[in-house]
């Protein structure tokens, strides 16, 4: 089981209207999971899924430099159908 987490943006928001959903995904998850992930738990079909590696940031904790590791977005089409993600919100 991977976590997916709905990420709401401007840019998230307009691609609704076009049946496209972002969400934020586990590093090492692929889009066929992702894919099942989404199909099951929304109980929608999905068409396709894209996915975007986001960078890594560069942070500085006492002197220390490291780096945090980021996630992946996931841009899911569907098929048919609709998610609501922002349910409740007026």
């Amino acid at each position: 089981m991977i976590s997916i987490v709905p990420h709401i943006s401007e840019k998230s928001s307009l691609l609704t209207s076009e049946k496209q959903y972002v969400f934020l995904v586990s590093r090492g998850a692929t889009k066929e999971e992702i894919k099942n992930e989404v199909e099951s738990y929304f109980k929608v079909e999905v068409d396709k899924v894209r996915v975007v590696n986001l960078p890594n940031k560069k942070r500085v904790y006492k002197r220390r430099n490291g780096i945090v590791k980021r996630d992946k977005k996931a841009i899911v089409t569907l098929k048919k159908g609709s998610i609501t993600i922002m349910e409740g919100v007026k």
